[in-house]
């Protein structure tokens, strides 16, 4: 970047800065979220795949962003050549395919992750699987109206193409703005969701907020995509593409990381754990609280542990002064559940697998001690 760098000129410095910001440190906690699941969890599940599937799409955008602003992306379209003006939005537009669904992929890992770690009633399980699946494929829709606006759809971004009939580029954009404001309403309720089942939980108040918080940051995701739907309406005029869709282009890759980060991060407890070496066992399924948590959490989630087992031939009983330790919930937080009443598992099939069911990795050997159940 020089000193002579002016937006109004050229935003595409301002396009790599942005997305060659965010990538590094999506991509490092996509990576520590694989370690957490594989290395200390030893179970890697539907929604870790999912998120890797997304990142590998998100780095996949940022570099055909990356060649696309070298043809001059981010630049006046009347100061460029028609070679250059078609790479840019050749690249560009092969990216912004990625970026659907690099933004649509992670709602179903969010779904995926809120259904095992919340606990939730059929009703809302099924709420938030429509929710995710819903976004997903309106999304996936969205490539094809893309891919078609111009026929031979080559003259999407080669204007030298003689004879090519585009439709109007208005229905387009506004499929476009009804995926947008689905997937930013579908971020804000997983987010609420998430929280109200948090507020509901058995623990301290400071481990709610930490929960909640950790649970909570895909609001960030939809602020981002309500201001990414801002820029759609650039798309209908043709004119100067090349300058004036930017905004939207660095908009889309922080919409898409936003969700990546948000999914990651209340994956990260056993890290913690191994940071501060307790010697807990890891019973928690790698999340930061336990499925004994959820008693009493009504319409939300599951009544008891005993509702979440329905089907696998358990029973529940209830033992006495049992309590959850600081780190199956959140860092080192002060625990106020002594003496609490919490259920524990009675089952004619091993103790082993009725705790994989639940996702639990190591037997508690005492049923009577203070580990969670």
């Amino acid at each position: 970047m020089t000193s002579g760098w002016n937006l109004q000129e050229d935003k595409g410095p301002l396009i790599l800065v942005v997305i060659w910001t965010i990538t590094p440190l999506a991509a490092f906690l996509v990576a520590t979220r694989l370690y957490v699941r594989a290395a200390i969890i030893r179970k890697v599940e539907l929604d870790d795949w999912l998120i890797l599937l997304s990142m590998i799409l998100s780095l996949t955008y940022v570099v055909l962003v990356t060649v696309s602003v070298g043809y001059g992306f981010g630049k006046h379209q009347d100061t460029l050549t028609p070679d250059q003006i078609r790479g840019a939005r050749l690249n560009a537009q092969i990216g912004s395919l990625f970026a659907i669904l690099a933004i649509a992929i992670p709602k179903l890992s969010v779904a995926a992750m809120l259904n095992r770690i919340l606990v939730p009633t059929p009703f809302h399980r099924n709420v938030v699987w429509f929710l995710g699946g819903f976004v997903t494929v309106s999304s996936c829709i969205g490539i094809p109206v893309l891919m078609t606006i111009c026929n031979p759809h080559q003259a999407t971004w080669d204007k030298r193409i003689k004879n090519a009939k585009c439709r109007n580029s208005v229905s387009s954009t506004n499929y476009l703005l009804f995926t947008g404001a689905v997937s930013a309403f579908a971020d804000l309720y997983f987010a609420v969701y998430a929280v109200i089942v948090c507020w509901k939980l058995r623990v301290s108040r400071l481990k709610k907020i930490a929960v909640s918080v950790a649970l909570g940051l895909g609001t960030i995701a939809c602020v981002v995509a309500i201001i990414k739907c801002v820029q759609l309406p650039t798309l209908k005029k043709r004119h100067d593409t090349t300058y004036r869709s930017s905004d939207l282009i660095f908009w889309s890759k922080l919409e898409a990381d936003t969700i990546i980060i948000a999914a990651c991060i209340p994956t990260f407890k056993p890290l913690f754990r191994l940071f501060r070496k307790s010697k807990t066992p890891a019973v928690t399924g790698g999340y930061f609280f336990s499925p004994a948590d959820h008693a009493d959490c009504g319409i939300w989630g599951a009544n008891s542990t005993a509702d979440s087992l329905r089907g696998k031939n358990l029973t529940a009983t209830h033992t006495t002064n049992t309590s959850i330790p600081d780190e199956d919930l959140t860092l080192s937080l002060p625990s106020d559940r002594k003496g609490d009443q919490t259920p524990s598992i009675k089952s004619d099939i091993p103790e082993e697998v009725a705790l994989q069911s639940l996702g639990f990795q190591q037997p508690i050997t005492n049923p009577d001690a203070s580990s969670p159940v």
